[in-house]
């Protein structure tokens, strides 16, 4: 079984992947069924214009479909970004609008994720010498650009540097502060992130100390 959030302020729509074997007792206990796109609708508007939680549960087969429908109630943007750690131990954190966050930003044109990602930190922080380790799992929200619900899709990468140069913060981003933090700070700074980062902060391993 899969779980993907999906993040607007507080409410959260949690897609619950299950094997279609699964589905036939699901329908006995009230459990919200994927069928359509026409299923999905009084879900999706009750979560993005209501603020209200849901849950929903969709066949394995069924989870592309799923996926499509869903983008499809919103204006989509993607992303790419980082969470890099110095070969020292510590984490690179930046500060935007009053949360804590990672460096991030637009996939342009042509650009992979892994490029979008790298190129993104760099702008965002001045921190050189990246190399990408693994990915992460990618993180979904939803916002208001004016009266248009759009959901962004961030795909995230772990990063190494060894670079000793000094920060800045790409305030034409509203970066407002870059620095690095210990695993043992970022545990404090934990409820200052976005939900989707702390979501994202607890299934990685970045919150123990090694």
């Amino acid at each position: 079984m899969q779980k993907y959030n999906f993040f607007f302020n507080k409410a959260k729509l949690t897609f619950v992947i299950t094997e279609e074997k699964n589905i036939s007792s699901l329908l006995s206990d009230g459990t919200f069924l994927y069928h359509d796109r026409k299923s999905l609708q009084p879900v999706v508007e009750d979560f993005w214009k209501e603020h209200h939680s849901k849950e929903v549960y969709i066949a394995d087969n069924q989870k592309e479909n799923a996926f499509s429908d869903l983008f499809s109630f919103f204006k989509v943007e993607k992303g790419a970004g980082g969470i890099v750690e110095h070969e020292n131990g510590c984490i690179l954190v930046i500060r935007r609008f009053g949360y804590y966050d990672f460096p991030k930003g637009h996939v342009e044109a042509e650009e992979t994720w892994e490029q979008t990602a790298l190129r993104e930190v760099e702008e965002e922080t001045k921190v050189e010498g990246l190399s990408i380790v693994r990915s992460l799992p990618e993180t979904y929200h939803v916002f208001m650009k004016g009266q248009v619900p759009v959901l962004k899709e961030t795909h995230w990468f772990a990063m190494k540097t060894g670079y000793q140069g000094s920060l800045q913060a790409q305030t034409e981003e509203k970066i407002d502060e870059v620095r690095w933090v210990t695993r043992h700070d970022l545990c404090f700074m934990y409820p200052q992130f976005y939900n989707t980062l702390q979501e994202l902060l607890t299934k990685t391993t970045y919150l123990i100390e090694p």
